[in-house]
């Protein structure tokens, strides 16, 4: 009970297509591995938005590689482990909700690019929408990040990063971005673009927060997120972890909630409530999903699932 299932390698699943709708299937399986809502669009020239809104059924692992430019992220459900190049983050906490991302162009070819990895490590739902600024958008738009924004004075390197907590209005522009099927009119277009840009300049004016970790930290909290994947059903005490790390229990907690934004209990009874919706609509009793959860009391469950999706586990089920 709650060992994680394998990750999948996207490249060896199939997708299907059916409008704005997406599903990725595994051969011989009767259940998608993902479907969902994805569509990609370009609101001006050299600026696109990306946006999806999907199911996970099975964890799943992504590569592929971003261009020069300017890339922001913004998680408005789930979370992702990335990796862009040799740095990695955790995409979705309340402090790594929004993402930039600056690839620079080097020698000034639109050649230069970084390879990415990204894992989603188990089923769930999530919202997603990815704004990317060419880098000839953002000359014509006479943009210096190097002088403006969270990139100011920050030494030029081929691809840096920053992590910030997205502000009412980045994550209000989101989620009407989301929102397609508006947008298929001239007048509707011309409303993307103003949430388009009103996101952008919303990032942009986000002040960043205190310098991520230092890489060692940043390894031993990947791999404190992988031991408490792996099973979820165990009730690790911080002491435990410590030790199986080579760290000190006050100092992982720290590193974990700067990390991520939660403590490593909040995180853990976040995630057991994350799968417990995944199994429920599935079909799993709701006393079983509370049990692989951690809750004895199914009333318990019940109102802790209510607080953490507004719904009842009866709701999900039906």
């Amino acid at each position: 009970m709650g060992k994680r299932e394998p990750i999948l390698d996207a490249s060896e699943l199939q997708w299907q297509r059916h409008g704005q709708h997406y599903s990725l299937w595994q051969a011989q399986h009767l259940k998608p591995v993902l479907h969902g809502l994805m569509f990609e669009q370009q609101v001006q020239q050299g600026l696109w938005l990306h946006a999806t809104e999907v199911e996970f059924h099975q964890p799943l692992c992504s590569s592929g590689e971003i261009g020069p430019g300017l890339k922001i992220i913004v998680m408005l459900q789930g979370q992702v482990q990335a990796q862009f190049g040799e740095t990695q983050l955790l995409l979705g906490g309340p402090r790594d909700n929004c993402v930039l991302l600056q690839q620079q162009d080097g020698d000034g070819s639109e050649m230069a690019r970084t390879a990415f990895k990204r894992i989603v490590s188990q089923a769930g739902h999530q919202s997603q929408v990815v704004l990317t600024c060419g880098q000839s958008w953002l000359h014509s738009c006479g943009l210096d990040l190097a002088q403006h924004g969270p990139f100011a004075r920050v030494p030029r390197t081929a691809l840096s990063s920053r992590s910030l907590g997205a502000s009412t209005t980045v994550l209000s522009a989101a989620k009407q971005l989301l929102n397609h099927q508006r947008y298929a009119t001239p007048l509707g277009k011309l409303e993307q673009e103003s949430h388009a840009l009103a996101l952008l300049v919303a990032a942009l004016n986000i002040q960043p927060q205190p310098q991520s970790l230092k890489p060692r930290a940043q390894q031993r909290i990947a791999q404190l997120l992988n031991i408490l994947h792996e099973d979820l059903a165990n009730n690790w005490s911080l002491t435990q972890l410590a030790q199986q790390l080579g760290s000190n229990p006050t100092t992982l907690q720290q590193h974990f909630r700067q990390s991520t934004g939660y403590s490593i209990a909040d995180y853990v009874r976040r995630q057991r409530l994350q799968r417990a919706h995944q199994q429920l609509s599935e079909g799993l009793s709701a006393t079983e999903a509370a049990l692989n959860a951690g809750y004895n009391s199914p009333a318990n469950f019940a109102t802790a699932f209510k607080r953490h999706f507004g719904i009842s586990p009866r709701q999900v089920s039906t």
